[in-house]
């Protein structure tokens, strides 16, 4: 799975920035992230959940596998390949 250092350091950049702007004023966000690979990806948060805490694991896992097969509902609708699968 790609690991992108960058982006932990931007956002430990953007929470120091965001404690320096006044409470009058918008602060900034950073609300996504593209997947290179959603399964690796998932697999990879699953595998640390697991480690750190087994209860939310399997509540990612039964989510996760809720997400993937709607999606893979939506795409058999309009007739698309299959790429989730």
């Amino acid at each position: 799975m790609w690991r992108n250092t960058a982006v932990v350091d931007f956002v430990a950049w953007l929470r120091r920035y965001n404690d320096s702007v006044p409470e009058t004023r918008q602060k900034c966000g950073f609300y996504g992230l593209d997947l290179y690979s959603l399964h690796a990806s998932a697999h990879a948060v699953i595998e640390f959940l697991e480690k750190v805490d087994p209860e939310a694991a399997k509540r990612a896992r039964y989510r996760l596998f809720g997400v993937l097969k709607t999606l893979a509902k939506i795409a058999k609708r309009m007739d698309t390949p299959q790429v989730l699968a």
